[in-house]
């Protein structure tokens, strides 16, 4: 068996016995879900897909609605069936190839007021809906402030207005992000599972997108997000508290997650989707590929990585908990069981790089990291810019399409727009988590786990590797020993050319510091 498949093997392995305990159907929390329709937001992305799939395979839902809208030249149906021919739902096709008929798209667009509805879809809304899953939200860190408003903050104050009509609703499930308050002005401090002050009025920020012009907007957005690093974390803050201000109408929780990484259980141990790769994804794919060599990062900063499938599960219990005790959970690692990122490093290349690495990488995989932009820009320019337009060069002179140039432009601003977190530490308490997970049966422990204190980092970093080499790069987890030796050979060649890059820098330094000297 190959290296990469014994990681997902050995991973199912640990699996045995859950399907025997959700197939009873018995348990606290399914039992709350038996029957119900639930709506919701976001089901197209990376959390809301596997959020569906674990509602369905886990529960007897009647029905589920999920808001979509055209896109790319693509119908709502288009888009529905393409979804759905995810690998994520393989063993759902499986045990309930009916399930497709349950779900519901109803179309509308976060970003346009009152959601667009339809009149008829906004009936059947409020009549029938008994759980609201808010899931999606723009998560691009530098989407304009106008737009990133319309979305995150209008949309969603539409959606409780939407919520207050509906006639069955039991729970209002609102996801945000742990980074919400991770601000400038909090560095090095814990954020606490409680509501925290709005920087704007949320309101206020909607009537200025609505009626100011957007480069006016763009004009004043750093005087306005101020504390907050970009339009995300600052949209997602000022969400959380018009949820803040619906708590004694509408029976709604906050779930905030931290950085959400590949799936640790389900439904397939290392699943992923090629919309998280703007981010830490993106990153470690990367390294991995050998595309990345350059790092701006603090190697003693704690990151904050939580499987997709914890996430999820932390949402769906918590809109069955009967207590109704707590209104925010943070769903996070940096308290109980954390990594550094220079205990990334270490596993990427001192575990990873070592026994799982895929034959498709391109060149030697390694990084160098450091907290300083300028070294960042250095380190940049010798390994990604330099052999980028040489590489691209070769690709002009053959009549292929260059591409590498591009793809390292890409490379540097997402390591710029998140050089902020990797710079960086914030501790996210979990306390309410704890106690939500403490508070389940048996039973809803092993089908709903969201304990992250028994995540073993250097098993789900490999898996996380396995993961995206299975579904975003998909070379078919073979020809590993391949990728092995073409390492070897890429590290010689890699150690050459550095050192004749060196001899040749020292010389021509030598050289003109000679004639300098002998010029006067």
């Amino acid at each position: 068996m190959d290296a990469a498949q014994e990681v997902i093997f050995k991973a199912i392995e640990c699996q045995n016995g859950t399907k025997e305990i959700i197939a009873r159907g018995d348990s606290a929390v399914q039992q709350f879900y038996c029957g119900a329709t639930v709506f919701v937001t976001g089901g197209s992305g990376f959390l809301g897909k596997q959020l569906v799939e674990k509602l369905f395979r886990t529960c007897k839902l009647k029905k589920a609605y999920v808001l979509m809208r055209a896109k790319k030249g693509k119908s709502v149906e288009e888009r529905l069936a393409e979804i759905f021919k995810d690998p994520l739902y393989d063993s759902l096709w499986e045990e309930q190839p009916d399930f497709i008929d349950k779900i519901v798209p109803i179309i509308g667009e976060l970003s346009e007021k009152d959601l667009a509805f339809s009149k008829n879809d906004r009936e059947t809304f409020i009549k029938e809906v008994d759980v609201i899953f808010h899931v999606a939200a723009t998560v691009y860190f530098e989407a304009p402030l106008r737009s990133a408003t319309f979305t995150n903050v209008r949309g969603t104050r539409d959606l409780l207005r939407l919520a207050k009509q509906c006639k069955k609703l039991r729970s209002f499930i609102y996801v945000s992000t742990a980074y919400s308050h991770a601000t400038f002005s909090r560095r090095d401090t814990r954020v606490l599972e409680q509501f925290y002050p709005s920087p704007v009025p949320p309101d206020l920020m909607i009537e200025m997108a609505e009626t100011m012009d957007e480069d006016r907007i763009n004009l004043i957005k750093d005087g306005i997000i101020n504390d907050w690093p970009n339009t995300y974390a600052f949209t997602k803050a000022l969400a959380e508290d018009l949820v803040r201000s619906h708590l004694e109408e509408l029976p709604i929780f906050v779930v905030r997650p931290s950085i959400i990484v590949c799936a640790k259980k389900e439904p397939y141990p290392g699943w992923i989707d090629i919309s998280s790769m703007f981010g830490p994804s993106g990153i470690t794919l990367g390294c991995m590929l050998g595309v990345i060599h350059a790092l701006q990062s603090v190697q003693d900063i704690r990151i904050d990585f939580i499987p997709v499938d914890y996430v999820n599960n932390v949402a769906i219990v918590a809109a069955a908990n009967a207590n109704k005790k707590h209104r925010v959970y943070n769903i996070a690692s940096s308290n109980r069981n954390h990594i550094t990122w220079g205990g990334l490093s270490y596993i990427l290349n001192n575990v990873a790089r070592r026994t799982i690495i895929s034959p498709q990488a391109i060149w030697y995989c390694f990084a160098v990291q450091s907290p300083y932009k300028w070294v960042f820009e250095i380190v940049s320019f010798f390994l990604h810019t330099i052999p980028s337009n040489l590489a691209d060069a070769a690709c002009v002179l053959v009549k292929k399409p260059p591409r590498l140039k591009k793809t390292y432009a890409t490379i540097t601003k997402m390591a710029t727009t998140v050089a902020f977190y990797t710079n960086n530490n914030w501790i996210f308490e979990d306390n309410n988590t704890v106690e939500l997970f403490n508070s389940l049966s048996a039973e809803d422990k092993v089908i709903f786990h969201c304990d992250a204190t028994d995540i073993n980092w250097t098993e789900q970093i490999v898996l996380w590797c396995v993961g995206l080499r299975k579904y975003i790069v998909k070379d078919g987890l073979k020809d590993t020993a391949w990728g092995m030796k073409k390492q070897f050979y890429f590290r010689v060649t890699t150690y050459v050319v550095s050192g004749l890059l060196a001899f040749i820098l020292l010389w021509l330094t030598c050289h003109l510091f000679v004639k300098n000297i002998f010029s006067k």
